[in-house]
């Protein structure tokens, strides 16, 4: 499965206040953000980078079962300290 299998999930999960489901898609499609899924679940997080240069894994949302959402998180970890994250 795709991001764009789990976009209406995402989009139903959201909270407008922060952020719409086209910003979502802007940084799925620019690499800012990444997409994990393991077919019960799927997250996306990105790198934030601080005033300090320190960087650190924020996820953005996520959607389907909370055990599998759990069991992808260390894969957003990784990713992050792969990419300069503590």
């Amino acid at each position: 499965m795709t991001y764009f299998d789990w976009r209406p999930r995402f989009a139903e999960a959201m909270d407008a206040r922060l952020f719409n489901i086209g910003h979502l898609d802007d940084l799925i499609l620019s690499g800012k953000a990444k997409f994990w899924t393991n077919g019960d679940a799927a997250i996306v997080a990105e790198v934030k980078t601080f005033p300090t240069g320190a960087k650190a894994v924020s996820g953005l949302i996520a959607a389907g079962r909370l055990e599998e959402i759990e069991a992808l998180i260390p894969l957003a970890e990784k990713w992050g300290k792969a990419h300069g994250c503590k």
